[in-house]
């Protein structure tokens, strides 16, 4: 998990700690999501998404892989994204997500 470096500055070890982990790419800007049934569109929330986020998404699944073409990024906000999908009622459209900026 990454930590966050106060206003005011840190020890160097623990600023030092937090840039090595963005560099070698270990951020928590990731998740996992699961599509919902029945509705057409899927909110996922994080503190750390902004508007200018750029949002990401590979499936965990066969399923989810085969309905690639059925979904999209609906809208960013500060704070949340919304993935567009079709309605189904299937609990196995499973996909990672990852974002920046």
């Amino acid at each position: 998990m990454s930590q966050k470096i106060p206003p005011g500055g840190d020890t160097p070890r623990r600023v030092a700690d937090s840039l090595n982990r963005v560099i070698e790419g270990r951020t928590d800007a990731y998740g996992t999501v699961t599509l919902s049934q029945g509705t057409t569109s899927t909110t996922v929330y994080s503190q750390y998404i902004s508007e200018d986020s750029t949002i990401c998404l590979s499936p965990m699944t066969s399923k989810a892989a085969g309905d690639l073409t059925k979904i999209w990024i609906a809208s960013v906000s500060n704070g949340s994204f919304v993935i567009g999908h079709h309605s189904h009622s299937d609990p196995d459209l499973i996909y990672r997500y990852l974002w920046a900026g």
